[in-house]
């Protein structure tokens, strides 16, 4: 039997036996009730029923051994079958353009380096080997370069660019002259 159906059998008979007038120790025990009964003297809860409004109590009574719980709801209905869906063929993706990055400086410690680069929009990035950007992944750090790697294609990204310009000093004729 359930906790609800024992707590429901004890209410009940506590109620027949404050009409029938038996039980007068639970009835001394319980004391005076907090519950409001309108002023109404103990035992007096059923007073007022008529039989036709026990009517479902006397067509199910509780303690009958052809009394059943009532049926459990059916089980839910069985998922669908699941659907094939055919996987369109997969295309290897484009190539992506390399990030628009500039190297700014590069951080060399004891036990290693990081680079410096600043993005289009003014975005400060710290790089280490292994770090990713737009899918491109760092693979070497060098004092004035930086190698990154997507898939196949590789771009180096440098410090200072590889072509110097070599400015020829003229002495000024003012200048030639001292000498």
């Amino acid at each position: 039997m359930t906790r609800l159906g024992s707590i429901a059998v004890v209410c009940l008979l506590a109620a027949i036996g404050q009409v029938a007038g038996g039980f007068p120790a639970v009835a001394q025990a319980s004391g005076p009730s907090d519950a409001p009964t309108g002023g109404q003297a103990p035992g007096a809860v059923l007073e007022g029923l008529t039989l036709d409004d026990l009517a479902a109590t006397r067509e199910r009574p509780l303690f009958t051994p052809a009394r059943h719980p009532p049926l459990p709801p059916p089980p839910p209905p069985p998922p669908p079958p699941p659907t094939l869906v055919e996987r369109p063929e997969r295309q290897p993706p484009a190539a992506r353009k390399p990030p628009q990055l500039r190297l700014v400086g590069v951080i060399i410690t004891d036990d290693r380096m990081v680079a410096i680069m600043m993005g289009q929009k003014r975005q400060v990035h710290r790089l280490a080997v292994g770090d990713e950007v737009d899918g491109w992944k760092v693979v070497a750090v060098e004092p004035n370069s930086v190698k990154m790697q997507f898939r196949k294609e590789s771009r180096v990204y440098r410090m200072f660019r590889s072509r110097v310009r070599i400015q020829e000093v003229r002495p000024s004729s003012a200048q030639a002259g001292v000498n």
